[in-house]
This record gives C-alpha cells, structure tokens and sequence, in this order.
C-alpha cells in the first residue's frame, strides 16, 4: 500500500525526534508536530501537497506596538527561505508555508531545513534580537 504524502512526511520527522499526532479534521487529515519547546507545527494535506503553519507569540517577551510587530513580520518575509509571516490583531505571528507534490526525501528534507531555518535561526539571528529589544523598549524609542 503506497503512503499518502501526509504518512510519508509524519514518518521523516519522526525519524528526526518530533512527535507526531494525527487529526481527522472537516477538510480531511492533518498532523500536529512537536519537539522540545518550540511551539507546535500544524500540517495539512490539501491534496496537492501540506501546508505548514506555526503561531509565535511574541506577548510575553516584549512591549509589543502593532506596527513595530509588522516592521518585524515584514523583515522576517523578505528574509525567509520558504515561509510568510502575517501579524494576527491579537499580536501574534502565523507563520505558513506550502510543500508542494508529493513525498520525496531528497525535496522534502531540503523544505523542511528551510521551514526550521525560517522559524528558528531568522527569529532568533542577532537582527532579531535587536528589533525585539527596540520593541521592548518602545517607550524610550518614542520618547527619543
């Protein structure tokens, strides 16, 4: 019996640690993935392939102001190697990201380094940092 891409997937990141939990939702099946503390990765099967999408909430690092967090989002979209970052109005970031086709090792393990590229080292790198430390000190920015 040959594997949906979904179950192919499932498998290659259990193989690398993440615990994998599947869901039967209305628009068919999708799989939650977790490791360590990151927050966890929804995938869905759309047919033509899965989309990827991740929230980060930022709320509790930082004195959040709406548009320095879409300044922020901005930066990570034209930087990310396959991921788009939208602000939501409670001041978090979706993350989201499509693999296209079907199962393929090679093509699925170049996505998926650029999708924990995305959602780790580009929200951590140094620059980053720095925008977030602007954003937690967004007093001193405007009174300056």
């Amino acid at each position: 019996m040959n594997k949906t891409t979904l179950e192919s997937v499932s498998q290659h990141l259990e193989y690398f640690g993440f615990t994998v939990t599947e869901k039967s939702v209305e628009e068919g099946k999708c799989c939650y993935a977790e490791k360590d503390k990151n927050a966890p990765t929804v995938i869905r099967d759309f047919g033509g392939g899965l989309v990827f999408q991740t929230i980060i909430d930022w709320t509790e690092n930082c004195n959040l102001d709406g548009s320095l967090l879409l300044f922020l989002a901005n930066t990570f979209n034209s930087e990310s190697q396959c991921a788009s970052f939208t602000v939501f109005e409670d001041l978090k970031i979706g993350v989201k990201a499509v693999y296209m086709g079907s199962y393929s090792k090679d093509n699925f393990a170049d996505f998926f380094q650029a999708w924990v590229w995305d959602t780790t080292e580009l929200i951590f790198s140094e620059s980053s940092a720095s925008i977030m430390h602007l954003m937690a000190n967004s007093d001193t920015v405007a009174q300056a």
